[in-house]
């Protein structure tokens, strides 16, 4: 089976340097002897008008699935057109885009959603009213981190949940609550007040030492906490 995929992207990604499916012979003999799909050879030849007027089409797990069968599949999902039919693929599971795929850690969804033009602080009132950079906090994805404060995400930001006891919590809190010990650096780097506290009056460094994340704590302390 891995034999036989690999043969499979050998063929479509011979075809990548192609410009047009009339002037491809390559994808017309591909075509004739079946080893290439007229689908996937508009994903190869024709990447835009598969990425507006395919992928669109599909659910959330078929696109996601898709995004793994090849490079040429790949790079059509996560084209900022791709993307931007994610905002409705997600409508159905409560999820915001920029929050699910700083939460997936797929880099690729993220640098594709703000490319798109997706805002990097907007509030995603359904996730518990965090904005992306909440999310990849929380779960710990510091090569996320990086690329959502690279783009201007707000490191003072705070949840907006009321009825959560992480309520005004920053994306600081949420790493050292986890003990992300190399997100609370990369935080604190990009200039996260270390004495924002949450609305029952905890911080960063007593919610780190109450969960005995020493990494988290130390940082914490070198920074002034």
């Amino acid at each position: 089976m891995e034999t036989k995929k690999r043969k499979h992207d050998i063929e479509l990604e011979k075809n990548d340097t192609t410009l047009g499916m009339s002037s491809s012979p390559t994808t017309l003999m591909s075509l004739r002897s079946g080893t290439v799909s007229i689908v996937e050879a508009v994903a190869v030849n024709l990447p835009d008008v598969f990425a507006a007027e395919i992928v669109p089409k599909l659910d959330l797990t078929d696109t996601l699935n898709l995004a793994k069968v090849s490079k040429s599949y790949r790079n059509a999902v996560w084209s900022v057109a791709g993307a931007r039919s994610f905002y409705k693929k997600l409508r159905g599971f409560h999820r915001g885009a920029m929050c699910w795929a700083a939460g997936s850690n797929n880099m690729l969804a993220v640098s594709s959603l703000l490319e798109s033009g997706l805002d990097v602080n907007r509030i995603d009132r359904v996730w518990d009213g965090f904005t992306a950079l909440h999310v990849a906090a929380y779960k710990g994805h510091s090569a996320v981190v990086k690329v959502l404060i690279d783009a201007g995400a707000d490191v003072y930001t705070r949840d907006t949940d009321t009825d959560m006891r992480l309520y005004l919590g920053t994306p600081l809190y949420l790493a050292a609550r986890h003990g992300h010990a190399s997100v609370v650096h990369q935080l604190i780097k990009a200039g996260a007040n270390v004495h924002l506290s949450t609305s029952t009056g905890l911080t960063p460094l007593a919610i780190a030492r109450n969960n005995g994340h020493c990494g988290c704590e130390k940082a914490l302390i070198e920074a002034g906490a």
